[in-house]
């Protein structure tokens, strides 16, 4: 069985300007724990705050990856996204990266995660 593990520190680009009302993208490294090599994941992160003001221009918003938190928190976010990747360990890596997916944003993804094909 392949065990996933974080590789690095999450990397987050841009930086919350409030506390609660923020949409930030992080990229997480994940790979097998007995191999040095990793994949790259990204995840958006949201407060309800943000969401419900972009509800008011947008009436529908769809999407994969979206980690949705009171107030900014990465240590918070850090423990979500490692009980995800404890609950996909898988008999090969393309299965654990295809169940990782599932929550977030493969590199090798062929969509952009909100369902529209890259081309």
């Amino acid at each position: 069985m392949i065990i996933p593990v974080i590789k690095h520190e999450i990397d987050v680009t841009g930086s919350p300007e409030k506390e609660d009302d923020f949409w930030v993208s992080i990229c997480v490294s994940i790979g097998p724990a007995e191999e040095l090599g990793a994949d790259f994941f990204y995840f958006y992160v949201a407060s309800p705050k943000f969401l419900l003001r972009t509800l008011e221009v947008n009436e529908v918003l769809c999407g994969r990856g979206v980690l949705i938190l009171n107030t900014f928190d990465l240590l918070l976010i850090k423990k979500k996204i490692n009980e995800i990747v404890k609950a996909c360990i898988r008999p090969t890596w393309k299965e654990v990266a295809e169940s990782i997916n599932k929550y977030g944003i493969w590199e090798y993804d062929e969509t952009d995660g909100f369902g529209t094909k890259n081309d």
